[in-house]
């Protein structure tokens, strides 16, 4: 069975005449971060690939979940094409992962990830993903290649962000 989550970098700060590019994470985002990770495992999640946006706000809160899974940190896979990218970039990208991983977290930004979200899932109706929300899809058995699940309406799907009360099905 093919998992995709779909999660918007937690939440950041501004810095003073820095980039948007090197923004780095506020307090609320250091701690959503690892809290949305820890909801996930609580549910059986294990990633067997991390994909995240070169922005240092989603390549930190990609480094954060990866602790709680104990998901090596090396293995992030950077994609700085996430980055301002459209909506086919991640489709791209999405078709592209490797066949023999069942399990992939990809973290990257707004307005495309809401866009991709509804895309693969349009029964989720987001209108807009909060910081550190994610769309967890998961697909039926006959789904065996990452392409295939363009095609494909989700078997399960669940929407959560840090304001929402965890909970554990």
């Amino acid at each position: 069975m093919k998992q995709l989550i779909l999660l918007r970098h937690a939440k950041s700060g501004w810095a003073d005449g820095g980039r948007d590019f090197d923004r780095p994470l506020s307090a609320r985002g250091e701690r959503d971060a690892p809290e949305m990770a820890a909801r996930l495992a609580a549910r059986g999640f294990r990633p067997q690939l991390i994909v995240a946006s070169g922005a240092r706000r989603a390549l930190t809160t990609a480094q954060k979940m990866a602790a709680v899974f104990d998901y090596p940190l090396a293995d992030i896979d950077i994609v700085d094409a996430l980055y301002e990218a459209g909506e086919q970039t991640w489709i791209a990208q999405i078709r592209a992962l490797p066949v023999r991983c069942t399990a992939v977290l990809m973290v990257g930004h707004n307005p495309v990830i809401t866009a991709v979200a509804n895309r693969l899932c349009p029964l989720a109706r987001i209108g807009h993903m909060p910081t550190c929300a994610m769309l967890w899809l998961q697909y039926p058995p006959g789904v065996g290649a990452w392409p295939d699940v363009l095609q494909s309406v989700p078997a399960h799907w669940d929407f959560d962000c840090p304001k929402r009360p965890p909970t554990v099905s």
